[in-house]
C-alpha cells in the first residue's frame, strides 16, 4: 500500500479540480474572460499535480510489489534449505544435500544465498564475509 501521505495529496489535488470544475460551470454566463483563464489555469495546475502525485503512487506500488516479489523468492528458496553442521545445502526430495555449501552468516543475516569457495582440504570461505568453514565429508545416510 502506498504510504497515506501520498494518496491523500492525490486525493486533495483532484477534489481541488474538480472544485474549479465546479465553480466555473456554476458562473453566471457573462463570466469575465480573464476569470475563466485564471480558472482554467488554475485547474491545469491542479490536475498537473494530481498527476504528478498519481505517478509518485505508482512509483511506491511499483517498489513494494517488486519487494513482495523478493521476499517470496527468498521464502521459496528458504524452503529447499537445511542446515548442517554451520552451513546451508539445498536438499534433494529425499533429504539428501546438492551441490556446494551456503554461507550462513551471510543467508541468516541478509538472506543472501552465498556459494562457499573451497580453500583447502578441510576448508571452505565464503568469497563475501570471508567467514571460513571446516569441511564436511556426506555420505549417503550419515547425517
Amino acid at each position: 500500500m502506498p504510504d497515506a501521505t501520498s494518496i491523500i495529496a492525490t486525493l486533495a489535488a483532484i477534489k481541488h479540480s474538480i472544485d474549479v470544475v465546479k465553480a466555473v460551470k456554476d458562473a453566471d454566463y457573462d463570466l469575465d474572460k480573464s476569470i475563466l483563464k485564471e480558472k482554467i489555469a488554475v485547474l491545469v495546475d491542479s490536475l498537473l499535480e494530481a498527476k504528478i502525485q498519481a505517478g509518485e503512487t505508482l512509483d511506491i506500488l511499483e517498489k513494494k510489489d517488486k519487494k513482495i516479489a523478493e521476499l517470496e523468492n527468498i521464502l521459496e528458496f528458504k524452503s529447499k534449505l537445511m542446515r548442517h553442521q554451520g552451513k546451508y545445502y539445498e536438499f534433494d526430495e529425499n533429504g539428501n544435500p546438492k551441490g556446494d555449501p551456503f554461507c550462513s552468516m551471510c543467508w541468516d543475516d541478509e538472506h543472501k544465498a552465498i556459494f562457499l569457495n573451497h580453500i583447502r582440504d578441510n576448508s571452505f570461505m565464503c568469497p563475501k564475509c570471508k567467514n571460513i568453514y571446516g569441511r564436511t565429508i556426506y555420505k549417503s545416510g550419515s547425517y
